[in-house]
């Protein structure tokens, strides 16, 4: 059973009412998810940038506004929250850039939605052991890390929060293309580093 919304009958009904601008709807959204979207910008910000977060956690309700025109759902099961999270994280990503500091991808960004590293990765049946899965991410965070901008944005965005390519060429500012040929480029890249034996 998918994620439920008050007050709607189903989740189609509720992303139109939000397309259309219905300002319960988007009353509803807030309610549901605000205190989800507080905590993961709190989170990607730390504890260094307290003063930041209430402004960046507006930011991602005022884009989610501006952008939900072109929002697809992709998992009736997690709803809207997965594509609120990749706006958040571009919003978190800004103010590093913007404000001069350094914005770290964490191994907590990673585990998040194991069940997206299908896109990563050809291997993931054989992730299931838990020593080898740990041994994996710390890999995988470390060849993150040496990722730029860019493609750190389009492999966390497509590859953790299942976003189209749509939308993340809107949050990176490329085109849908580019997104594709740069999420494909880097899935490569984590094929012929990370051998499925690690250890």
């Amino acid at each position: 059973m998918g994620i439920q919304y008050e007050g709607y009958d189903s989740i189609d009904a509720m992303i139109n009412a939000l397309k259309c601008g219905e300002v319960n709807a988007w009353t509803t959204l807030y309610q549901r998810h605000h205190r989800e979207i507080q905590a993961a910008v709190t989170n990607r910000l730390g504890c260094y940038h307290p003063s930041a977060r209430d402004d960046i956690a507006q930011e991602v309700w005022t884009k989610a506004f501006q952008r939900i025109g072109h929002f697809k759902l992709l998992s009736p099961e997690k709803g809207i929250l997965p594509w609120l999270y990749g706006i958040a994280r571009v919003c978190c990503l800004r103010y590093f850039q913007e404000s001069g500091s350094v914005g770290e991808v964490t191994l907590e960004d990673l585990e998040e939605d194991f069940s997206a590293m299908r896109l990563l990765t050809e291997h993931h049946h054989d992730l299931m052991d838990q020593l080898y899965l740990d041994q994996y991410m710390v890999q995988l965070g470390k060849f993150i890390r040496q990722l730029n901008a860019v493609q750190r944005d389009v492999l966390m965005l497509r590859g953790l929060h299942e976003l189209s390519y749509s939308e993340v060429a809107q949050l990176c500012n490329i085109t849908p293309a580019n997104a594709a040929k740069i999420f494909e480029r880097v899935r490569k890249m984590i094929r012929q580093r990370l051998p499925v034996t690690v250890c």
